[in-house]
């Protein structure tokens, strides 16, 4: 497996690099569990209230509505796959592993 840097050219056709304040996203998020196994919100009211949400929902949604959630904790498996129809955006806090495929 190559592990790719988002500003890789390779990484071009799967997605791009976000300009934005996250920092109140970040600051929610640091105050959430991070178990030794893994917890996932897919829905997190007070995420979704951030101007940075707002400003996604905006700018790169059209203004549709969206949900923001977390996975936090320390995943060992490759034990999920997503599928979506739509735009994904990852706001990570640490290095995080993304498995990215067409």
């Amino acid at each position: 497996m190559k592990i790719y840097n988002v500003t890789d050219k390779k990484f071009h056709e799967y997605g791009r690099v976000v300009d934005g304040d996250f920092s109140g996203m970040l600051k929610i998020l640091s105050d959430r569990e991070c178990p030794d196994g893994v917890v996932y919100v897919p829905s997190d009211p007070e995420l979704e209230k951030d101007a940075a949400c707002k400003e996604l929902e905006r700018e790169i949604f059209g203004g549709m509505p969206i949900q923001a959630g977390y996975c936090n904790g320390h995943n060992q498996y490759l034990n999920c796959v997503e599928y979506h129809k739509s735009s994904e955006v990852n706001i990570a806090q640490k290095d995080t592993i993304l498995l990215l495929g067409k």
